[in-house]
């Protein structure tokens, strides 16, 4: 038996120390491998026959009588650090040629912040004109990485926190309320419910020949939430505008696409998501531009001159607030909810210009194609007669600043 215990220790030693020198093996292999390509590398870079990026671009050059400057930022692909180079070919004169690998105004678009518009400021809260393509809050869109969300960026921009009281799509622009402090926000939430928000849309699809009534009310109820509960909505939706069809334009030279569109204001009468766009789709007249409710064909046929979603909030009218949330108070304790209760109101009406992009396309795009067709006003006079908010000149009454008063606000 002792025999027996001995064989089996003796064995466990020798596979261990068989183990040991196995790893101690292939660990001096990987440190000799590792040292041949340093070695190798240092051997390569203090090389007296290597030769030198500006050294190449000069060989390139050496039987030119001229530089071309966009072919030598080519070849510099390998640089990683802009390198001031002088080229002399011949008797010409030298020529300075900057190579830099990465494209630095790109770099500042990029890193660009975009100013958003300030429609009117007030000391508890402001409306801001939210450009389209801006997400409100921080999610899982990649372009956020880039330009930032709508809240960081007014931060940042006004100084101040900020807590968005309502929401507007990431394909929306138009008139958005923000407050800095949370009890303003669930004030001016209260009052915007009785308010009147009025939208500008461009809707696929004649109205003259669909409908015999400048007005109509979609009363269709949604599903809301992951549960799909169905919830009632009403849409009013309003005729502005009507930009016929010409007929000429054909999708892959077999199918004609309808490109009759037209202008109309809608008014929300309740708040779901994506209501406008969903209605607009039950109306069978979607909105030009949605990806996710629309016509793909009609979006790709209008994309070269319009890519955006053709929504914009234009006005919230009657919102009626506390005169205390519009004044400064030189109390700071005196703004409590007793003070908001005891103060009169006032009624605001706020607009927001539309942006060059729909103006442009509406003003320019359209009333070309609306002007091949006989009749007395053209597309875009036609929307003006109607709503003549849609040519408000742009607002930004804070132009210039970071969150800093100017004189008149001191």
């Amino acid at each position: 038996s002792r025999f027996v215990v001995s064989l089996e220790g003796r064995m466990k030693h020798h596979t261990r120390t068989a183990r040991t020198a196995f790893l101690l093996y292939w660990s001096a292999q990987c440190k000799a491998i590792f040292y041949w390509w340093v070695s190798g590398k240092w051997a390569h870079a203090f090389s007296p026959t290597r030769q030198h990026p500006a050294a190449a671009v000069a060989t390139h050059f050496s039987t030119r009588e001229t530089v071309d400057i966009n072919s030598a930022s080519s070849l510099s692909c390998s640089v990683k650090e802009p390198i001031p180079l002088s080229i002399t070919c011949g008797n010409e004169t030298t020529t300075k040629v900057h190579v830099d690998k990465d494209n630095k105004q790109e770099k500042q678009n990029h890193k660009h912040r975009p100013r958003i518009s300030i429609l009117s400021y007030y000391p508890r809260f402001a409306a801001v004109n939210k450009p389209s393509g801006m997400t409100m809050h921080a999610g899982g869109r990649r372009d956020q990485r880039r330009h930032g969300t709508l809240k960081s960026i007014l931060k940042k921009q006004l100084a101040r926190k900020i807590f968005p009281i309502h929401r507007l799509d990431h394909g929306t622009s138009g008139v958005l309320l923000v407050s800095f402090d949370s009890e303003t926000c669930g004030i001016v939430h209260s009052a915007l419910k009785e308010a009147t928000k009025v939208y500008i849309a461009l809707i696929r699809g004649n109205w003259d020949q669909k409908f015999n009534k400048t007005s109509i009310l979609v009363d269709h109820a949604l599903k809301v939430g992951e549960e799909g509960i169905m919830k009632d909505c009403q849409t009013l939706f309003s005729r502005l505008a009507v930009c016929p069809a010409d007929g000429s334009t054909s999708y892959n030279n077999t199918t004609f696409i309808d490109t009759a569109c037209t202008l109309v204001a809608v008014r929300p009468l309740s708040g779901r998501t994506h209501q406008i766009r969903r209605h607009a789709r039950h109306l069978g007249m979607p909105i030009v531009g949605d990806s996710q409710h629309g016509d793909s064909r009609v979006n790709r046929l209008w994309r070269p001159h319009l890519n955006r979603l053709a929504l914009h909030c234009l006005a919230l009218d009657n919102l009626t607030i506390p005169t205390c949330l519009l004044q400064e108070d030189d109390n700071e304790t005196a703004r409590g909810r007793r003070t908001v209760a005891d103060s009169p109101c006032s009624t605001l009406n706020l607009t927001a210009p539309l942006p060059d992009d729909f103006r442009q396309f509406l003003n320019n795009v359209l009333d070309s194609h609306s002007s091949k067709c006989s009749r007395v006003l053209s597309f875009w006079e036609e929307a003006i007669t109607t709503e003549p908010r849609l040519k408000t000149d742009w607002i930004d009454i804070r132009s210039g600043t970071l969150g800093v008063k100017k004189s008149w606000q001191l």
